[in-house]
C-alpha cells in the first residue's frame, strides 16, 4: 500500500443503503490523504466498502487496530535485536557457523613487533567509524599469548569472518567497506580461546 493525496471529484456520495450524502463545498476543495481502496482491498479486504454504483471507500477507523498491532510487533523485533547486540557487546556471543550472508573478501594485517609494556590484550575502536571505504582495527597481543584471533559478527550474531593473528605486540587489520553489506557489526579479540574485548563498527557503504 502507498499513501496518496486526493480531492473529491463530486459533491455527493451514495452510501451502502443508497442514501445520497452531500459534502460541504469547502471539504471538496481540501486535499485529503489516504490510500487507494483497490490497493487496500488486496491486503485487508475487510476494511473496504463497495457502494451500489461500484465505487469503493475505506473504513479508516478499522485500520487503527491493525496499526497498533503492527507497531507492537515492530517494537518486539527492535527489543530482540537490541538484546542480541547487548549480549555480543558483553562477550556472551557463542561460536556460530561460518555461513553468514556476506564474507569479508579482503583484509590487510600489519604488525610492528612492538609492545605496550603490559601483558593485557587490548582491542581498539576501528578508525574511522562509521566508515564507507576502508577502516582500521588496531589491537595489542601479549607476548604470553599462544593463539589470537579477531572475529567479526553481524547484528544477528552470525560469524562473518575470522582472522588469525600470529604475531605478538601491536598490530592492525584494515577492512574494505565494499566487502561488507551496510549495517552494524561487532568484532571481538579472542586470546587462547577467551574473548577479551568487543566493539561495534558501522558500515555505511551503499
Amino acid at each position: 500500500m502507498k499513501g496518496v493525496s486526493y480531492k473529491f471529484k463530486q459533491d455527493s456520495v451514495i452510501d451502502t443503503k443508497g442514501k445520497v450524502t452531500y459534502f460541504d463545498t469547502n471539504e471538496n476543495d481540501r486535499t485529503h490523504l489516504g490510500f487507494i481502496a483497490q490497493d487496500v482491498e488486496n491486503v485487508v479486504p475487510e476494511v473496504v466498502k463497495e457502494f451500489p454504483d461500484g465505487t469503493k471507500a475505506i473504513a479508516y477507523h478499522e485500520i487503527t487496530a491493525l496499526l497498533v498491532e503492527a507497531i507492537k510487533e515492530q517494537q518486539n523485533m527492535i527489543a530482540e535485536l537490541k538484546a542480541r547486540i547487548d549480549d555480543l557487546e558483553n562477550n556472551c556471543c557463542k561460536k556460530s557457523s561460518d555461513t553468514g550472508d556476506e564474507k569479508l573478501k579482503s583484509a590487510t594485517i600489519t604488525n610492528n613487533n612492538t609492545t605496550n609494556g603490559d601483558e593485557t590484550p587490548v582491542l581498539y575502536q576501528n578508525i574511522p567509524n562509521p566508515f564507507n571505504q576502508n577502516t582500521t582495527i588496531k589491537y595489542y597481543i601479549p607476548e604470553t599469548a599462544t593463539h589470537a584471533e579477531l572475529i567479526v559478527y553481524d547484528q544477528k550474531g552470525r560469524q562473518i569472518s575470522k582472522f588469525d593473528l600470529p604475531e605478538k605486540g601491536n598490530g592492525s587489520i584494515q577492512i574494505e567497506g565494499n566487502t561488507l553489506k551496510a549495517g552494524t557489526y561487532l568484532y571481538k579479540l579472542s586470546i587462547d580461546g577467551v574473548d577479551t574485548d568487543a566493539r561495534k563498527m558501522l558500515n555505511t557503504t551503499k
